[in-house]
């Protein structure tokens, strides 16, 4: 057998939806956007050795649903050859970009752009591909501490790794990076309707301006995480466009002081490997449900008159979407189509050393970290809201303590109940299935 020969291609598309569109990741936004503060891009990497062949594609989007992965998957493999579960399309988790996914009343779905999106996925694929020439792999990490924060305990875990991959060709020059880090790209606020990649798009733009290559971001299990910078306050709903440069100057500069430390992989093989599973949903609870409809809408009756701007307005539409998904779950019910089940892909994508693993979802950080475990001693990266955004994964601990991310987000998600407390732990376990060695 010959030795693996890796090749490796690079390209940047620019996705950026037009202004008006509707803009999703907080429901207290009002309004459309009115403006483009930076560019949104899709970044595409080709990958192939002599036996396998894969495509990596991040998005400056919060999340896309699986269907339209598979119809994107199916376009690459129509157009280059690559066999569809080879492809990996993971996003950044922006909340200024567009609605591209259902988020209930978090700006709606516009399909002429998600056409428009499709093609230039496709495209980014091609154009990497084309792009393909011999490479090699080298990687390392560093901690970047005081740009993030764990919102659901004070002293809670973090997950601090700045990861960063790199492709250089023959030459030793650089074709393309892959930058990993876990947090939610939520400062620049709800208030401000700009299109934006948030502080991902600072790292991401610094890097590619140092180094004269492609970037790719791939967030991480960032369920709970979310951004901070010393001595800068942050309301979410106002944003701080200072903190999202400040985070995304200090990711790129420690990135960038990495940069020639990084070490070179040992192997060069390409591997991907794919599995779907069925994630349990936890039971509703009738008699709970119809005290939660009369709570809701006695807060829509109490809040009704609120105005955008006022204290009670995000009170409001919260209500609203909670009365919605209340009836829908009513209906649901009463004609026993309510589904037990969510179906979600976990991949593995390895390149020597480095396996990437993508993760439908918003993984609790202790998830994320025994995956990490699980699979070293290779240099495992977490990317999480990629192949789909099922919506928040978290640990079977969490349950008892509640909070937004286990009683509340699911109805936005448009779920009749959250996943059930074994769903993570079943999440790992088929992580740690993928990367068992192959019997032969």
């Amino acid at each position: 057998m010959k030795p693996a020969s890796l090749q490796i291609g690079a390209a940047k598309i620019d996705i950026t939806p037009p202004v008006g569109c509707d803009l999703t990741g907080f429901g207290a936004r009002e309004g459309p956007s009115l403006e483009v503060r930076d560019p949104l891009f899709a970044r595409a990497l080709a990958i192939k050795d002599n036996r396998t062949q894969a495509v990596v594609i991040a998005c400056d989007l919060l999340g896309l649903e699986a269907p339209f992965v598979a119809h994107v998957r199916g376009a690459i493999e129509r157009e280059i050859g690559v066999s569809a579960q080879n492809v990996m399309i993971a996003s950044s988790h922006t909340h200024s970009g567009p609605a591209c996914m259902f988020l209930r009343n978090c700006g709606d779905v516009d399909a002429a752009y998600m056409a428009q999106l499709a093609q230039r996925l496709a495209q980014a694929a091609r154009e990497a591909w084309d792009a393909l020439r011999p490479a090699t792999v080298s990687s390392g990490k560093t901690q970047v501490s005081g740009v993030s924060t764990n919102r659901r305990e004070a002293d809670g875990p973090l997950d601090e790794d700045l990861d960063v991959v790199r492709f250089d060709d023959s030459d030793g020059q650089p074709i393309a990076a892959i930058v990993g880090f876990t947090c939610h790209p939520i400062a620049s606020g709800s208030f401000h309707r700009s299109i934006s990649a948030d502080f991902p798009g600072v790292l991401t733009q610094q890097i590619e301006a140092a180094i004269g290559a492609t970037a790719l971001y791939l967030n991480g299990a960032a369920a709970q995480t979310n951004p901070y910078f010393p001595g800068a306050s942050l309301d979410f709903s106002i944003g701080n466009l200072e903190i999202v440069q400040r985070i995304g100057e200090t990711l790129a500069n420690s990135a960038l002081a990495l940069w020639p430390h990084l070490k070179s992989s040992r192997k060069s093989t390409l591997r991907v490997r794919a599995r779907q599973l069925d994630l349990p949903l936890q039971r509703v609870n009738k008699k709970s449900l119809e005290s939660y409809v009369n709570e809701q809408a006695e807060s829509i009756a109490r809040t009704a008159g609120a105005q955008p701007g006022e204290v009670a307005r995000p009170q409001y539409k919260a209500s609203v979407a909670r009365l919605e998904w209340a009836w829908e779950t009513r209906l649901t019910l009463a004609d026993g189509t309510a589904p037990k089940f969510v179906t979600a892909e976990v991949q593995t994508l390895q390149i020597g050393d480095v396996v990437f693993v993508a993760v439908p979802g918003e993984l609790f950080v202790e998830l994320g970290f025994a995956i990490k475990q699980a699979l070293a001693p290779a240099h495992a990266i977490v990317a999480g809201y990629a192949n789909d955004n099922i919506g928040y994964i978290p640990t079977r601990a969490s349950y008892p303590q509640g909070g937004y991310e286990v009683d509340d987000a699911y109805r936005y998600y448009g779920y009749l109940a959250p996943l059930a407390p074994a769903a993570g732990e079943q999440l790992v376990d088929a992580v740690k299935e993928l990367q068992r060695p192959s019997r032969k």
